[in-house]
């Protein structure tokens, strides 16, 4: 690449704008770049979220006498959007960055969000298209613009073809890219572009809203299912299921959505979320430092301005067998989330920010980004396991035997089955008509697809459904003072159950002798094995009891005699 091309470089608060234009006699592109400042008004321009080609590459005369690196695919984009003379000025990131220049890269990669969030529009650019898959857009296009003029909706047949013709653009590597996913996020307004064909937001938001009704892959296909409500559906049309019902961001709940993003660097999953927001924490851009370092300063920041330990059970995701838990340790922090992995939906309860009052996590750590101290009660410890894994809930729905369960006073075999089911029945979807397509997105994206023929016996055997598989991966045990646990199947004899500062939900963690340095003495520190559910201690008053009496012995006022003889400690967990 030519340096003459950036030999100014960008500072933190500029940009560079593509200026395109086709050369119809050659039928080659012309381009410039213009610098501006992200402090002065801009002039209008789109910004392009493309996917990068991995190694498919030329070089290409486009600047005059310079020659510039392009991939096939971006060079193709740019000729279709400049043949349509849409936006004289471009924001492409392969040709306004000196990607030669790594300082340079960082500081663009911190303004990221504003620049596409500034562009009137964001050109999304799925890729080329086959020769068979444009005959048969070209086809159902022609029945859309049928039935638009004879304002007749669409039969289940047309539909149904209409969505075979734009099944393919799902499956594009767009969609599993870091990057893409903030581009479209923080976008005022998107096109689409597939090969020469181009779509508005409304046109997509109905081809949408027709797959939750006649896309029999949503039906059948639950990886499917999953892919599409975690990344076609947000990056298509900016709903975020991390946001909740005031539209503020939570960051735990989009890197959940995230994980396994595709991209060079594993610290862009963290970056390309951390800059979508302003509710999300603010990192240094460092691609120099471990990407499991930028992890641990995302998941420490979040539990110190959020105040709850949501974010630790992302932890446990890839912690499958005890075996793993010492490896994960050698390798990382057990509380660190590894966001290289993907997402499996096993996790007890979704957290939430919402911990009660007095009760928020006041995290430290240390300055490796190793060991991380949490304050909260030693509640009790495991003795045995009662089952390898849980018994079905639906063996235990009648008392089979008079025994009672001494914490609550209830028959055995009832505390046993309200232990099974985490104390609450399955959650049963329940079914809205009549709501716009983008309404119906949304509905679905939050409590699984309204078909509008489903029963409320079939929804009820997919919610028993996933809980089944939930209990593949969990135990009971008993612990110490007689409780009933509902425990993840790598927790071990001795694990501790700890009620921590900002959770909702006990935790299980394991005592080990951990040195902190070559030679030093060894302490007793913890890893994570992951939550669980006490039957009987379920609802907060451990901690609330004891935030209270701190408060009031900080403040020096009497309260009688103490409401918790358990005592707060120190929990150091590497």
């Amino acid at each position: 690449m030519a340096s003459g091309l950036y030999h100014t470089p960008l500072d933190e608060r500029s940009i560079r704008l593509l200026n395109v234009s086709v050369d119809e006699e050659n039928a080659n592109l012309i381009m410039t770049l213009e610098s501006f400042s992200l402090d002065k008004p801009l002039p209008a321009y789109a910004a392009m979220s493309y996917v990068w080609a991995p190694n498919a590459s030329d070089e290409r005369p486009t600047f005059g006498e310079d020659r510039v690196v392009v991939s096939p695919s971006l060079w193709e984009a740019l000729l279709c959007i400049a043949w349509r003379k849409l936006y004289p000025r471009l924001w492409v990131d392969a040709l306004c960055i000196n990607q030669a220049d790594n300082d340079e890269k960082a500081s663009q990669v911190r303004i990221m969000h504003q620049v596409f969030a500034s562009a009137e529009c964001v050109l999304i650019w799925f890729g080329s298209i086959g020769d068979e898959e444009a005959r048969e857009v070209d086809t159902v296009l022609q029945i859309n613009q049928e039935a638009s003029t004879a304002k007749s909706p669409l039969s289940q047949d047309q539909a149904r073809q209409h969505n075979r013709a734009f099944r393919p653009i799902l499956s594009k590597r767009w969609f599993s890219r870091a990057w893409t996913w903030q581009e479209s996020y923080v976008a005022r307004s998107r096109k689409f572009f597939w090969g020469h064909f181009t779509f508005d937001e409304d046109f997509m938001d109905s081809f949408l809203s027709n797959s939750l009704r006649y896309m029999d892959d949503l039906r059948n296909d639950a990886s499917f299912q999953d892919s599409f409500f975690r990344k076609v559906v947000p990056m298509l049309t900016g709903l975020a299921p991390w946001e909740d019902l005031a539209g503020k961001f939570d960051f735990a709940k989009a890197m959940k959505q995230r994980r396994a993003a595709g991209c060079k660097c594993p610290s862009d999953i963290v970056y390309s979320v951390m800059n979508a927001s302003p509710g999300a924490p603010k990192l240094p851009v460092d691609y120099v430092q471990p990407s499991l370092t930028t992890f641990a300063q995302a998941a420490y920041f979040n539990i110190k301005q959020t105040g709850s330990l949501g974010i630790l059970s992302q932890a446990q995701q890839h912690l499958q067998t005890a075996v793993s838990i010492d490896a994960k340790r050698m390798e990382w922090s057990s509380w660190v989330p590894d966001w290289r992995w993907p997402y499996r939906d096993e996790e007890i309860s979704s957290f939430s920010d919402n911990v009660a009052p007095g009760t928020q996590a006041k995290p430290s750590v240390t300055s490796d980004w190793r060991v991380l101290t949490l304050q909260g009660i030693f509640l009790d410890v495991l003795t045995q396991d009662i089952n390898k894994q849980l018994p079905n809930p639906r063996s235990l729905q009648q008392p089979k035997q008079e025994e009672i369960y001494p914490p609550t006073f209830e028959p055995t075999s009832v505390a046993l089955a309200s232990t099974a089911k985490l104390g609450k029945e399955p959650y049963i979807v329940k079914t809205v008509d009549n709501i716009s397509p983008r309404d119906r997105l949304g509905m679905a994206m939050m409590f699984g697809i309204p078909y509008k023929d489903q029963s409320e016996a079939s929804k009820a055997r997919k919610s028993q459904s996933r809980l089944d598989q939930f209990l593949k991966v969990n135990k009971i045990a008993m612990t110490r003072q007689g409780y009933y646990a509902n425990v993840p199947i790598t927790a071990q004899e001795d694990d501790v159950i700890a009620i921590l500062y900002g959770s909702n939900l006990p935790l299980v963690l394991r005592p080990i002798n951990y040195t902190e340095r070559p030679g030093g003495e060894d302490k007793v520190k913890y890893t994570l094995v992951g939550q669980c559910y006490v039957h009987g201690f379920m609802e907060g008053q451990a901690l609330r009891a004891a935030a209270k009496e701190e408060q009031a012995n900080a403040e020096g006022i009497a309260t009688g005699p103490p409401a918790l003889t358990l005592p707060t400690l120190d929990f150091d967990i590497v």
